[in-house]
């Protein structure tokens, strides 16, 4: 993951999942650590700077967000009506930003204004997610880990008793090793995440070095159908010789291919990029 640095501040890229949100209400999420502010990011090389449900799949929910107003210590936002052009809206959504950092700071306070029954699940690099809920919140930023990626899947339509399978090209656009992995082992960070919508299949994972395989189990639901979504990280090695005198205005790249049924979907977003669908043919992620 390449974070924005300058002499001053870094940009650190953060993911808010809200749920149990009530409609038509006002919430915010506000800063009050000195040398901190929200940023949506300098949007280069197809970064996804400031997004909302940045993974959505689409389905038969409308979002339930009316309007986002983004300041340097606060960010607003107003939920809608429950019915959005003829269909329910949800009382979940994600948000993706960042947050500008001096230096220095390692530790950060804010206040969650959000209804009782709401949480926000805040991740941040390579850290397990914090659960935030109405009243102060604080994070601690960790160092940047090297030579580490955080790659998010989100796949619809997983069927019991079927499997989905992700290959991951040994090798880089400039010639780095590529690798799954859970993370790296001396950061107490999340490793594995998987969350799994209500009534989908159960997951088994089994990993090797460059294809990861997801089997379905059982379905509370007996359509079977589900959502699921997935996050690890991929190891990388160093750039080789070679390729030191690559233009500085391309981007490494990774290249994903899927084997799924027709009637299943997969999105992948790799660091703070933008999200892609996965398809059968290799498909290149920038860094």
């Amino acid at each position: 993951m390449e974070i924005a640095m300058s002499d001053e501040a870094t940009l650190v890229p953060i993911v808010l999942k809200f749920s149990g949100v009530i409609h038509e209400q006002s919430l915010s999420l506000e800063l009050n650590t000195p040398g901190v502010a929200w940023s949506i990011g300098n949007a280069e090389f197809g970064e996804v700077g400031f997004s909302l449900n940045p993974l959505d799949l689409g389905g038969l929910q409308s979002s339930c967000v009316h309007g986002i107003e983004v300041a340097e210590s606060v960010i607003s936002i107003q939920t809608g009506s429950k019915q959005v052009g003829g269909r329910n809206s949800s009382d979940s959504f994600s948000l993706s930003a960042f947050l500008k950092c001096k230096n220095e700071i390692r530790n950060i306070d804010g206040y969650c204004n959000v209804n009782a029954d709401a949480k926000v699940m805040a991740c941040l690099p390579f850290q397990q997610p914090l659960e935030w809920r109405r009243g102060p919140f604080s994070a601690t930023l960790t160092e940047q880990t090297e030579g580490f990626e955080t790659i998010r899947l989100k796949l619809r339509g997983l069927k019991p008793g079927k499997a989905v399978a992700f290959e991951l090209q040994p090798r880089s656009f400039y010639g780095r090793t590529a690798r799954w992995s859970l993370g790296a082992p001396a950061v107490f960070g999340r490793g594995l995440g998987v969350q799994v919508a209500d009534g989908g299949p159960s997951l088994q994972l089994i990993m090797e070095e460059h294809r990861i395989e997801l089997i379905c189990g059982s379905s509370a639901v007996a359509s079977g159908a589900g959502e699921a979504t997935l996050e690890l990280s991929i190891e990388l090695g160093a750039i080789p010789d070679q390729s030191g005198q690559a233009s500085s205005t391309e981007r490494d790249c990774l290249a994903l291919a899927a084997d799924l049924d027709p009637d299943v979907v997969a999105v992948a977003q790799v660091g703070i990029q933008l999200p892609k669908y996965v398809v059968s043919g290799f498909t290149p992620f920038p860094l």
